[in-house]
């Protein structure tokens, strides 16, 4: 991540308000889902994080939000929101906010993460899965008023649809019914926010 940023909890009322302002520029203005300040606030008070990446001149340069609950007589924390600015998304960011997550909960005790990913997003779930080994254990049908299923392993998987190109896209073809194994490929796009935003027909 290099040493030009700073992950530390959030510490003032401005800062608090900068992460909600964060999170409209990340999500778009008027985003539904955004968190507040009293409620950034008040789960960083009982045992939440709240903690944004500064750069060298204190601008926000990404956050990361969730909270602490007990599911079935065990402490959990439910890591709620991560973003990073679009132009430092490769540079490690990310990963050291969650890093700095874990940290935070090991100190205190608590061992047991929580938290959701679009898996429609390959470069979601890559990061996801593959670089902080998170493993898909629970499908949980409308989380968020919709979501999809969790990606797998394709090692030793089959695929169940041809390619077809659109324009920039990648698309599902006709699948194989014929195709006969414990796991299946399912093409997903780099980019679903992309297809979205180019063509709300190809994922119709």
């Amino acid at each position: 991540m290099g040493s030009d940023f700073t992950i530390r909890r959030f510490a003032s009322i401005a800062e608090f308000k900068e992460c909600v302002r964060f999170q409209e520029e990340t999500w778009g203005e008027g985003f539904s889902e955004r968190v507040s300040v009293a409620i950034l606030k008040v789960s960083q008070r009982l045992g939440g994080i709240a903690a944004g990446a500064f750069d060298a001149e204190g601008a926000l340069a990404g956050f990361v939000f969730g909270m602490t609950g007990v599911k079935e007589g065990h402490v959990i924390y439910w890591s709620d929101m991560l973003a990073v600015r679009p132009e430092l998304q490769d540079v490690g960011l990310g990963a050291g906010l969650k890093a700095y997550q874990r940290e935070e909960l090991v100190s205190r005790g608590v061992m047991r993460m929580h938290w959701t990913f679009d898996p429609f997003e390959a470069k979601n779930a890559h990061f996801n899965l593959n670089k902080l080994g998170a493993v898909a254990g629970e499908y949980v049908r409308d989380m968020y008023g919709r979501t999809d299923p969790a990606s797998g392993s394709d090692q030793g998987a089959q695929p169940t649809f041809g390619v077809l190109r659109e324009g920039d896209f990648n698309l599902p073809g006709e699948p194989d019914l014929a195709v006969d194994a414990d796991q299946l490929l399912v093409l997903i796009p780099d980019s679903i926010q992309a297809l979205r935003d180019t063509s709300l027909e190809g994922i119709m």
